[in-house]
């Protein structure tokens, strides 16, 4: 069995899958005088568990 290898057009395909536009789920990147940051805690993060 060959060694497992992901071409680059699907590794960059799955990035963008992954990628989080804020405007999909009804958010905003900013306000009149704030901007917004979003934080990943994604499932390796201790907030999660």
């Amino acid at each position: 069995m060959e060694p497992f290898s992901l071409p680059d057009d699907v590794q960059q395909q799955e990035q963008e899958a992954l990628r989080f536009v804020p405007e999909e789920w009804g958010m905003q990147r900013q306000s009149e005088d704030t901007d917004f940051l979003f934080l990943n805690l994604g499932p390796n993060h201790p907030s999660v568990h």
